[in-house]
């Protein structure tokens, strides 16, 4: 039995092999496209944001750029959310190293923070 499980594989092994790495590379490639689209980010920026801290560095860039779109009449809610985004993202950068209940605490502090700095821009943003 285990001799013709062992022919098998040496004759259809090789035919099989490129259909087993294009399917690898088609899923892998899905998953990154859909990690892309739930992250908000370009695929070709996907590699920019792995890590444990990866989403929240995605949704601080996403916001920073947002508040680039203020009009002027609220610059200075866009210069206190730039500044606030900026010491978030060294927060999530510093996490990265944390023991894991520290850098889950800190994510979720972070994580509530940025949403409170995305309800402000996007009401500003609805306001123009």
């Amino acid at each position: 039995m285990a001799r013709n499980i062992i022919a098998v594989v040496k004759v259809a092994g090789p035919v099989l092999l490129p259909f087993a790495i294009k399917a690898a590379a088609s899923a892998r490639e899905a998953y990154e496209k859909n990690r892309a689209r739930r992250l908000g980010v370009p695929l070709a920026e996907i590699g920019q944001y792995s890590g444990r801290g990866g989403a929240l560095h995605a949704r601080l860039n996403n916001v920073v750029t947002a508040l680039d779109d203020l009009p002027a009449n609220h610059a200075a809610f866009a210069s206190e959310a730039g500044d606030t985004a900026r010491r978030l993202t060294a927060a999530v950068r510093a996490a990265e190293h944390m023991p894991t209940s520290r850098r889950r605490s800190v994510h979720k502090a972070v994580s509530t923070e940025l949403d409170s700095i995305e309800t402000g821009l996007a009401e500003r943003l609805l306001d123009r």
